[in-house]
């Protein structure tokens, strides 16, 4: 009976042997595969493509005006004032805007529904004013500009999820042939 215990015990031994050499030879390849993806994903390409930033702002044409969306969660700075590639981004809109004549250029920010009525307000005005400011310091004529905060009055989206309530945290620029 000993025997026969002794040999099931040696036969489940080995078998437990051979499942952890396969094991440690299929860990070994993937490594290997893995060492390989890295090194090719790191390898100088030939060609380099030159990567644009994502768009932060949108630009709606249309026959008699233009809508110039600026996005507050990527636009603004916790202080409230323009991240640089937003006003990049801007100052590119600027030239199309342009073309659009010299009519008033009405700035608009929204806010989601999170914030009490008072601080949307505040927090939506704030953003407009430092856009207003932007452009006046790029040029545009403060005659021409004027700012305002809506809070989160004319939601553009549902706040029932995060990315809906993002769309509506921006600021609309919106000038009239």
């Amino acid at each position: 009976m000993i025997k026969i215990k002794s040999s099931c015990f040696c036969a489940f031994l080995l078998l437990n042997l051979l499942l952890l050499s396969g094991c440690a030879t299929t860990s070994t390849q993937q490594n290997d595969s893995l060492h390989a993806a890295k090194i090719e994903k790191n390898k100088p390409s030939a060609k380099k493509k030159k990567q644009l930033p994502p768009a932060l702002i949108q630009v709606i044409q249309s026959p008699d005006r233009l809508r110039v969306v600026l996005y507050s969660d990527v636009c603004f700075q916790s202080n409230g004032r323009l991240t640089m590639e937003c006003s990049k981004q801007l100052l590119g809109a600027m030239k199309t805007m342009k073309q659009y004549g010299d009519g008033a250029i009405q700035v608009v920010g929204y806010t989601d529904d999170i914030y009490d009525p008072q601080t949307a307000n505040e927090l939506s005005q704030r953003q407009a004013d430092a856009v207003v400011a932007f452009l006046w310091s790029h040029g545009i004529g403060s005659r021409r500009l004027q700012a305002t905060g809506f809070g989160s009055h004319d939601p553009i989206a549902s706040n029932r999820s995060v990315k809906a309530s993002a769309a509506n945290r921006r600021v609309e620029i919106t000038l009239v042939k």
